[in-house]
């Protein structure tokens, strides 16, 4: 699969400082560390709550260790972001490379996307980034170029399978995944007291945009 030149490095910014020769395994362990800890306080605490000092207490580390590896919260969430789409990526051609035809990619894309926006923690996770982004002009940024990437990545393993379809076409269509997962995901957290069936969203979705492609494929 060709995929855009190292997104994640773009969404992170300048590529991070090596540790030193004898040093290297303890410095991403720690940076793993902190990463997961920054990723608990998103969830547990809040947006609100994020901040480079409340990340190293959860982590257990010192703030001079905190500060040699994220100096600021902007540092922080790129290394989060670029986290999440190093992920994501691996993931989406996990479940859609050895699939043939747009119809089984398409769906294998979208009950993945909506999949994990029923997890309880991911669901917290993004809804807490997203509410960042509402006042943080930085980290809207960010969040738009995660989902650039992410979709970008996507739409080419789709195109894949559709060569003959434009590529904005297939580009449309990875979009309109991405906003019915991410309304699947944002109605699926709130109590209902009637049917919400996510499984019959999706099923739905899929039928209406397989066609898109395929009719278009037919056409050319």
């Amino acid at each position: 699969m060709r995929v855009p030149a190292n997104p994640a490095a773009e969404v992170a910014g300048k590529p991070r400082r090596r540790a030193a020769r004898g040093h290297s395994a303890a410095s991403e362990a720690t940076r793993a560390a902190v990463l997961a800890a920054a990723k608990t306080v998103m969830i547990r605490e809040g947006h609100a709550k994020f901040t480079v000092r409340r990340v190293a207490q959860v982590a257990g580390i010192s703030s001079g260790n905190m500060m040699y590896h994220f100096p600021t919260k902007q540092h922080l969430l790129r290394a989060l972001v670029r986290d999440l789409l190093e992920k994501d990526e691996a993931e989406f051609t996990r479940v859609m490379q050895d699939l043939t035809g747009p119809s089984a990619r398409v769906e294998a894309l979208v009950r993945k996307l909506i999949k994990m926006g029923l997890d309880g923690r991911t669901n917290r996770y993004y809804s807490e980034l997203h509410a960042m982004a509402i006042r943080d002009a930085f980290a809207a940024k960010l969040l738009a170029k995660y989902y650039e990437h992410g979709m970008e990545v996507a739409a080419q393993l789709i195109a894949e399978s559709v060569p003959a379809v434009d590529k904005k076409r297939v580009a449309a269509v990875v979009q309109l995944i991405a906003a019915i997962s991410e309304g699947t995901g944002l109605l699926s957290g709130l109590p209902f007291e009637g049917t919400f069936d996510p499984n019959t969203i999706a099923s739905l979705a899929v039928k209406l945009l397989e066609p898109a492609l395929r009719e278009r494929a037919n056409e050319a």
